[in-house]
């Protein structure tokens, strides 16, 4: 009998490089004349979102957030961008996005699988059962599990936080 095949996920690091990092570089960097082009610009950096995201449901079977946030995110600084619009958007636009994922981290709270702690506790870091074992072992779920609440909590505050002091960050002279 053969054992079903563990799907792959992709790791932190390489869902910030190529859904956040990289569309972020292309746009700011090679969004000019001389370079790519605006239009070109957002399409190349669409495509590192996009394609991840599809690599990732293949191999994973879920839907990626950081994709999904990368997306979003190029299509709101290249809409702005190519729309001519006021540049005050994107600052709105950067400032929203610490704001949403502190808005996402505190409802997952509430939820079977808090954000934080999926991040956190993640079985290709660490060996989940034995840390498990060891807990009940110590009887200190119940603290562990309490700590894990608070961790989430204090990751909400902080991107709520981010949020406040772009908002209010004074401007220069």
């Amino acid at each position: 009998m053969t054992t079903p095949e563990k799907k792959k996920k992709s790791g932190l690091f390489s869902n910030l490089l190529f859904n956040i990092i990289l569309p972020a570089v292309i746009l700011s960097k090679l969004s000019g004349d001389d370079m790519l082009g605006p239009v070109w610009a957002v399409i190349v950096a669409l495509a590192f979102p996009l394609l991840f995201g599809v690599w990732e449901l293949k191999q994973s079977g879920k839907v990626n957030f950081f994709s999904v946030l990368g997306i979003i995110s190029v299509m709101l600084t290249g809409g702005i961008s190519l729309l001519q619009l006021d540049p005050a958007y994107i600052a709105i636009k950067e400032a929203l996005i610490p704001g949403v994922i502190g808005v996402i981290v505190l409802l997952s709270q509430r939820t079977k699988f808090p954000l934080v702690k999926k991040l956190l506790i993640n079985p290709e870091l660490l060996d989940t059962e034995k840390l498990y074992q060891t807990l009940a072992s110590k009887d200190n779920r119940v603290e562990f599990e309490h700590r894990m609440a608070k961790a989430g909590y204090i990751v909400a505050a902080s991107f709520l936080c981010l949020l406040r002091l772009i908002i209010f960050w004074p401007k220069p002279l």
